[in-house]
């Protein structure tokens, strides 16, 4: 009778495909954690294309990697302006428990003392009505559709001087100007009047920013806003707030404004997307399906070993 049995040279071989399938099976398991992927990212290294602004000679790209935004007025204008600046990415849509976050560098130069004049960074979505050209002007029909989130920070300000030095805002309604039309806005929101300081962001040094939108309910979104300087301890602040109700999911649209004259210009560098989730559930059947597979396989080599 043949009791021929794995030879001490297989066996380690076995052991080897069996640890080797049970890593693969917890990697497998860890599918069902977020993964994050960067969707958009701009450098300036080689220009600003993608980038369009309402007057078509406030983008001055800077040679070394960046993007210059002038914001007061330009020539013939004699006064203040409200202007934007926006650029696109892929649509994206988030699902329960995914997050879109845009990061980025960004200086003033010779921002005012005690100004109490925003600086406003928006999330939309353009539903495919999108300009490929700068000068069009800050209020433009294009615009009519955009619906998204607009975060307004205000650069310099005294303690007390107001009561929602950052703060979020809804654009759901219909209006022509992509960053400033209060009809298209909804209700501010309403945050505590003291934010650690008031802390007011100096002049030509550069901080870095984050603002993300997640979706941590079907019905809810948390907004959040937050800036500091890596060099400086205490430089920043953050603020968060809460989103519930009929909301908007899908995203393609990155746009900055001023009201008004906020300072003499800002430097924008190093913008990036990325969007972070959770694996669809055919992922993690995909992956069972491939374990399942491998099994079979060592199984089948074990039995084909002792015949």
């Amino acid at each position: 009778m043949n009791t021929s049995h794995t030879s001490p040279s297989r066996r380690p071989r076995v052991r080897s495909l069996f640890l080797s399938l049970g890593a693969f099976a917890l990697a497998a398991l860890g599918a069902r954690a977020q993964v994050t992927s960067t969707i958009y990212t701009a450098d300036f290294t080689s220009g600003t294309a993608g980038w369009y602004s309402s007057a078509a000679s406030d983008i001055t790209w800077n040679a070394g990697g960046s993007l210059r935004y002038n914001t007061t007025p330009v020539p013939p204008a004699t006064s203040a302006v409200n202007t934007h600046l926006l650029g696109y990415f892929d649509p994206v849509t988030l699902s329960l428990g995914s997050k879109l976050e845009i990061t980025y560098s960004i200086s003033f130069a010779n921002v005012p003392a005690g100004n109490s004049r925003s600086f406003r960074i928006g999330l939309f979505d353009s539903g495919g009505a999108q300009i490929s050209e700068s000068g069009l002007g800050q209020s433009l029909s294009t615009f009519n559709d955009y619906d998204g989130y607009r975060t307004d920070h205000f650069l310099n300000l005294t303690t007390n001087s107001t009561s929602n030095p950052i703060r979020f805002t809804s654009r759901s309604g219909t209006g022509p100007s992509l960053i400033i039309d209060a009809t298209a806005y909804g209700t501010t929101s309403s945050q505590p009047a003291t934010f650690g300081g008031y802390y007011g962001i100096q002049s030509d040094v550069t901080y870095m920013t984050s603002y993300s939108l997640e979706r941590t309910l079907d019905d809810q979104l948390i907004l959040t806003y937050a800036f500091w300087n890596p060099a400086v301890e205490g430089s920043g602040h953050a603020r968060a707030h809460t989103l519930s109700g009929t909301l908007h999911y899908t995203f393609d649209t990155l746009a900055f404004g001023v009201v008004n004259t906020i300072a003499d210009s800002f430097t924008l560098d190093n913008v990036i997307v990325t969007h972070t989730a959770i694996p669809e559930p055919s992922t993690y059947a995909l992956c069972g399906g491939i374990v399942a597979l491998l099994a079979v396989s060592v199984l089948r080599r074990r039995r084909a070993v002792k015949r």
